[in-house]
């Protein structure tokens, strides 16, 4: 086996496009939005990958990066993958290793991040033996659309209404909303510093936010929604639809600006979401949010049931960060 740096071509991106959805079948990736993700890195941070190639087929990848979600000196997010048949044989470690000794000699390392779901007991292992520990738990849940009944929930939406706010798809207010990208992104941005999790979310700048969201292969305008009073924008929910799951819908993010809460309006915003599944044939939305975090009670309410739980962790290597 050797290990050498991925090369970012078409037959790479494909290799590790076919781990990735090995490992995660049920949370599938394409080769254009794996390498729209590559594309829409900041250029500013530090992230390299590697490759491990056993019989001239690549059978793992490691990425070694700044976490540029969540900026702070000598941070960084380790990611491994290795192909289901070749786990067990090393092949991971040597790959964080060899990672890990590549970014050492170029940057301060003060910590680590990394991610799995709590069922890939495995994974969880090889993370804890490595002196991480879990920081945040997110449970997945998934909602069965066909059987889904919105009559219970239609005073919620009432109240909406009532409290004079209004709900529509982005696709809706594009004639009128010239400037739609920079309210988004205005949104977005004041949402997501609310968001639970265990450092400060770092904004990101307008050009950078809408190649990584707008370009995105997977965006479409008539799967975000949008909550307004009058000319204010205060809520959003998307749906992310991939070419690899036809009959799943991802629930990317839902979030209400703090003046604007406790009126009911996250549930109406799903409530438009779940319409549009059902309109359009899906089985099933699935979605993730941090354990204490009341979105997390609504979707519950929605009817969406518990999955397995995302898991983050932590790795300290310099006891004064």
């Amino acid at each position: 086996m050797i290990i050498r740096e991925f090369s970012h071509s078409d037959e790479e991106f494909e290799a590790i496009t076919v781990i990735e959805n090995a490992i995660w079948p049920d949370q599938p990736v394409t080769v254009e939005s794996m390498r729209h993700s590559s594309a829409a890195r900041p250029q500013d941070i530090y992230w390299q990958e590697y490759v491990a190639v056993m019989d001239h087929c690549i059978v793992g990848f490691v990425a070694y990066g700044e976490t540029f979600w969540s900026r702070r000196p000598g941070k960084f997010h380790v990611h491994v993958a290795v192909e289901p048949t070749h786990q067990r044989q090393g092949i991971g470690g040597k790959l964080y290793d060899y990672g890990l000794a590549q970014l050492q000699a170029s940057c301060q390392v003060k910590a680590l991040t990394a991610g799995t779901r709590e069922d890939k007991t495995d994974a969880v292992h090889f993370l804890t033996s490595r002196g991480f520990v879990q920081q945040i738990r997110e449970p997945m849940s998934e909602l069965d659309v066909a059987s889904f009944d919105p009559t219970p929930f239609a005073s919620k939406q009432s109240a909406v209404q009532a409290h004079g706010y209004s709900i529509h798809s982005l696709e809706e207010l594009l004639a009128e909303c010239e400037d739609w990208q920079q309210r988004y992104w205005k949104l977005d941005m004041t949402i997501m510093r609310d968001i639970p999790a265990p450092e400060p979310f770092t904004p990101r700048p307008l050009d950078e936010w809408i190649k990584a969201r707008c370009e995105d292969p997977d965006f479409d305008t008539a799967t975000r929604w949008i909550a307004r009073q009058g000319e204010e924008w205060v809520g959003h929910s998307e749906l992310w639809i991939t070419a690899a799951s036809a009959e799943k819908a991802f629930t990317g993010f839902t979030g209400v600006t703090r003046q604007a809460r406790r009126k009911g309006i996250a549930t109406a915003l799903k409530l438009r979401a779940i319409q549009y599944a059902q309109e359009h044939g899906f089985k099933t939305i699935v979605t993730d949010n941090e354990e204490n975090n009341p979105m997390y009670q609504i979707n519950l309410a929605l009817g969406f049931k518990p999955l397995p739980a995302w898991l983050g962790f932590h790795k300290d290597f310099d006891e004064s960060l």
